[in-house]
């Protein structure tokens, strides 16, 4: 083995403790963000036996409200704060740039609960035509201003690499968010407002956890210089944000208008199961990928590493999206009654939507080097219009269907868009060969369990298992893996084993 390792080059070692870096906390920060955002599909059971159709299309209705609110009132500080704090050295200074971010983001958090208050009724009016769901904005607002300030809050966990805090607090909010939803739901039989009864009421325990994590991190500090440097580096990411929601969520609100609420409440589902590749792997990418990548953005092998992170991203992602788009129709015959089971052939769809948006924080290499995030905001604006146009085209005529080619037509139309603005910023030499192979491998196995399905569910379930299992081999055999890639993985299984490499 000892000359096998000497072959490796220096250029690969070093690209290859990069990503072992990447790897090990997109590990630690993926498993807590997914825990985070694991509630939503957790609560799928309770959601289809304990709500109709129609109840959970209100659900997905409200969410969306506050996730738009969201976008708006965070003012883009999350990401703008790891800019910031990568101009800095000293503890002190990072700390009062920390401060001042936290002091806007509360500011922002109080500008939206006041302004639910004012504005419940007329959203209610517009989506609903009718203001019965007033209250219910009104809690996800305030829901989402503490959830705010919770994130600001994560965000310095992450900065300081406290990974075991991260994970903690996340699992923490899981537990109080599921306790509290099943309470007022099943318990209290509250229906749709116990959700958001459940959310707000966690979600206010799980923040002041949080700011107590990071209470030594809290100077009472407000710099304006970095105040105006991150509202300026973040002001476009609002638009993008924006831009993103729309992209994402605004088939739910034409399937509302064309459709019903049943309409609504299935395409939740679907999408909601299919997100899965969202907290599961574009969540953590993005987690992990904005603090490494600036961490290391003055190396020379910046390149190189970007290139072989967006094929590892695809090829790893890969196992989650066969896994979730062939295992979708067993998993809602155990999970949800009936009426719901029409979301099944709409989640690999989406999910596979969310394999390729897995990729976009990667591809942002140009705008986040260049600090050009202006065009983050244009290239969302088209993939929002994109999607606008086909929802409007298709829902009418497809229904939920429409909806979910809609997702996939314009994600697609951003992701190529994107790639070619931040190629021209940042020219990156992509390894096109390679994603051809994992993409077709993905293909072949997805292909091959449809075929392979059987009405005995868990003979379909073995089958369909030993497919997605078959995947890594199959990259091998293809001949996906490197040379670099094998040795970095021996040195990985060595030192588990706990021996030196020779």
């Amino acid at each position: 083995m000892s000359d096998t390792h000497q072959d490796a080059n220096p250029t690969d070692a070093t690209l290859f403790d990069k990503f072992r870096k990447l790897g090990r906390h997109g590990v630690v920060y993926g498993l807590g963000s997914s825990i985070r955002q694991l509630a939503a599909f957790l609560l799928i059971p309770l959601y289809t036996n304990a709500l109709s159709p129609a109840e959970y299309g209100v659900v997905g209705l409200v969410t969306l409200v506050g996730l738009v609110a969201g976008v708006v009132f965070e003012f883009g500080l999350r990401t703008s704060l790891f800019r910031s704090m990568s101009d800095h050295k000293d503890e002190a200074t990072k700390n009062a740039v920390f401060s001042t971010a936290l002091l806007l983001t509360a500011f922002g958090g109080l500008l939206l609960t006041g302004a639910s208050f004012l504005l419940a009724p007329k959203i209610s009016m517009a989506i609903f035509d009718h203001t019965d769901h007033s209250r219910l904005l009104i809690y996800v607002c305030a829901t989402t201003a503490m959830d705010l300030l919770s994130r600001m809050a994560l965000a310095m966990l992450r900065a300081q690499e406290r990974s075991a805090w991260f994970t903690v607090l996340q699992v923490a909010t899981l537990l109080a968010r599921i306790g509290a939803i099943v309470y007022f739901v099943v318990y209290r039989s509250m229906g749709v407002e116990g959700v958001f009864l459940g959310q707000i009421i966690a979600m206010g325990a799980s923040t002041l956890l949080v700011l107590f994590a990071v209470r030594r991190s809290i100077a009472f500090n407000f710099v304006a210089r970095d105040a105006v440097a991150m509202l300026r580096f973040g002001a476009p990411l609002v638009m993008a944000g924006l831009f993103t929601v729309v992209l994402e969520f605004v088939d739910q609100l034409f399937l509302e208008a064309y459709g019903n609420l049943s309409d609504v409440g299935i395409y939740t589902l679907a999408y909601q199961i299919g997100r899965i590749l969202s907290f599961g792997l574009h969540t953590p990418v993005r987690l992990t990928w904005t603090p490494l990548f600036f961490a290391v953005k003055d190396d020379d092998n910046l390149k190189p590493f970007c290139a072989k992170a967006l094929t590892y991203v695809y090829a790893v992602g890969g196992m989650l999206f066969l896994a979730v788009a062939l295992l979708s129709k067993e998993l809602l015959v155990l999970m949800s009654e009936a009426e719901y089971q029409a979301a099944y052939p709409l989640i690999p769809i989406v999910a596979f939507s969310y394999l390729l948006w897995s990729g976009q924080p990667i591809i942002e290499a140009g705008v986040l080097i260049r600090g050009r995030t202006g065009w983050s905001a244009w290239y969302m604006l088209f993939g929002a219009i994109v999607n606008v146009a086909l929802v409007w085209v298709l829902i009418p005529a497809y229904g939920v269907y429409g909806a979910a080619a809609a997702t996939l037509g314009s994600f697609g139309a951003t992701h190529i868009l994107s790639m070619i603005i931040n190629w021209r910023l940042f020219p990156i030499a992509y390894e096109w060969s390679r994603l051809a192979l994992v993409f077709l491998v993905q293909a072949a196995v997805f292909g091959t369990g449809i075929y392979a399905a059987s009405p005995n569910l868990w003979w379909s379930i073995t089958c369909k298992v030993g497919l997605i299992l078959c995947y890594p081999f199959l990259l091998w055999a293809v001949g996906f893996f490197r040379r670099d890639e094998i040795i970095g993985m021996r040195r990985l299984i060595d030192q588990a084993k706990g021996r030196k490499s020779n």
